[in-house]
């Protein structure tokens, strides 16, 4: 059974293409197993609380996103191995407040 997550992942200053293709491959593990993306909101540039692996700013992602329990094992693995995120976090969330929050339907 399909549930709610949602994931913000913070990746190191890189150019924008291989920003966006860093987040392309992680949609891609969303999508190519048929689960479903709600929303992909690109927060940009911004200064990080406390310096991870010697970075002091990073470019920071928010998906929000249904999928099935072996997606989220996947997307563990793959973002562990992905030297470009330098930060992550996936939390599941209760199905009728995401829908309030973002207005989905």
């Amino acid at each position: 059974m399909k549930k709610e997550y949602e994931m913000i992942f913070v990746i190191k200053p890189i150019e924008k293409k291989q920003f966006e293709k860093v987040i392309q491959k992680i949609e891609n593990i969303i999508t190519e197993n048929g689960d479903d993306i709600k929303v992909t909101e690109r927060w940009g540039k911004k200064n990080i609380a406390y310096p991870i692996n010697g970075f002091n700013e990073g470019l920071y992602t928010f998906i929000v996103f249904q999928a099935e329990t072996e997606t989220i094992k996947k997307l563990e693995k793959v973002i562990n191995h992905t030297d470009e995120v330098i930060q992550h976090m996936i939390i599941r969330r209760e199905m009728e407040s995401s829908k309030q929050l973002y207005h989905l339907k």
